[in-house]
């Protein structure tokens, strides 16, 4: 998820394309004792307490094998919700706002998503906002922190409702903001002669343990999702094309509910996995589209690339996203940025966005059907989306 929501969509269709922490990831249980059939999908986050001032995914993560309670980790309150409502900030001032933020920030948080993006959501002036403040690659090392964030309306549903109102833009020396490198994975942020060190969380530069590659394949990077699901990257030789696997060598924060023999939903993220089991992975299929297009923390990891071991020498995206979309060869550096687009990346989305779950109800013919692996793949992660032509039909329009 990116600011403002609208740049994505756009980006989205009309391409055809679409972190150093302090703490280890640990392993987690074996993958059968983490599918539940029969459960029902949970909205993530429902409820209006949801949207308190809470920084995304700012969790400890223990090195047990699944995580247990740590103080104060994710809990929302109806509270602090209503205290926020009741507040006479001015949410349209960008000082104001930033400044906020960052004064309820602790001593030392920890940026999970790997495109280097702090989300936030908070209640203010009787709205309910959500954003991010960032440590983008390039930005940060010249003393700059950027700020972006929009009201949302805490029904997905109402969200098309509305336009995109907010603020964003970036913070440093002028405003009285210090940005300061400590390490390739630590920066530290001084405001109001007071200090905040944003640790970059380290996914490491690994293959798939538990999970196999096939002849055809090569590891690309491992990147942390805002969903909090964390990936691995593969490329497809025969095919030129990248996917998404997850990343079950660490704990994997969800339940699965299976939708068909082949086929399982994520129930908190709901996205849709691919049960290669030949391969014992789960590869990405498919994204809801209201996520999409609401530009929330379930809107798939089409822009969560490994930053920060690209910004090492470790990675190189430029040569998997130019073959993956030829139509931007010689247009992208080494990060998958466009060079004729000031702060827009190349989508790597191969997965359908979805609107209806039945989309995937023919998936199991396919596979018994399709022989070549890499050619069951490549249409399984065939990249498509639309938006239905009656979405927007009952648009109410705030006078």
């Amino acid at each position: 998820m990116r600011f403002p929501a609208v740049v994505n969509h756009l980006l989205f269709t009309f391409t055809g394309m679409y972190n150093r922490s302090t703490r280890r990831i640990d392993r987690r249980r074996p993958v059968q004792e983490n599918i539940m059939a029969g459960k029902t999908s949970i909205w993530p986050f429902a409820g209006a307490a949801a949207l308190i001032a809470a920084a995304a995914v700012f969790v400890t993560i223990k090195s047990e094998s699944k995580p247990g309670p740590e103080l104060n980790a994710g809990l929302i309150t109806n509270h602090s919700f209503i205290n926020g409502l009741y507040t006479s900030m001015d949410i349209f001032d960008e000082d104001e706002v930033f400044a906020y933020i960052f004064r309820n920030l602790d001593d030392e948080v920890t940026i999970f998503p790997s495109e280097n993006y702090f989300y936030f959501r908070f209640s203010a002036q009787g709205q309910t906002l959500g954003g991010s403040l960032s440590l983008k690659v390039g930005k940060r090392d010249e003393g700059k922190i950027s700020l972006g964030y929009s009201i949302k309306p805490e029904s997905r549903d109402r969200q098309k409702y509305f336009s995109v109102k907010g603020g964003a833009r970036d913070f440093g020396a002028d405003d009285g903001v210090e940005v300061v490198k400590v390490d390739d994975f630590t920066y530290n942020v001084t405001y109001e002669e007071r200090t905040v060190t944003f640790h970059l969380f380290e996914t490491g530069h690994n293959p798939p343990q538990k999970a196999a590659l096939t002849p055809d394949e090569e590891y690309v990077c491992s990147t942390f999702d805002e969903s909090g699901l964390q990936f691995h990257l593969l490329f497809n030789k025969t095919i030129g094309k990248m996917y998404w696997i997850l990343n079950e060598d660490a704990y994997v924060p969800e339940e699965f509910t299976r939708h068909s023999n082949t086929v399982f939903i994520g129930d908190r993220t709901e996205f849709f996995w691919f049960a290669d089991s030949a391969y014992n992975r789960k590869v990405l299929i498919g994204v809801n589209g209201e996520n999409v297009l609401h530009n929330n923390w379930y809107d798939g990891p089409f822009d969560q690339l490994a930053d920060n071991y690209v910004n090492t020498g470790a990675v190189n995206m430029t040569s998997y996203i130019e073959a993956h979309y030829p139509m931007h060869k010689g247009n992208v550096d080494k990060f998958g940025r466009m060079l004729n687009r000031e702060d827009a990346r190349v989508p790597v989305a191969p997965y359908r966005v979805y609107w209806d779950t039945r989309e995937f109800n023919k998936i199991d013919s396919l596979a018994a059907a399709v022989k070549d692996h890499s050619a069951l793949l490549e249409q399984l992660t065939a990249q498509i989306y639309y938006v239905p032509r009656d979405y927007y039909k009952n648009v109410l329009r705030k006078k």
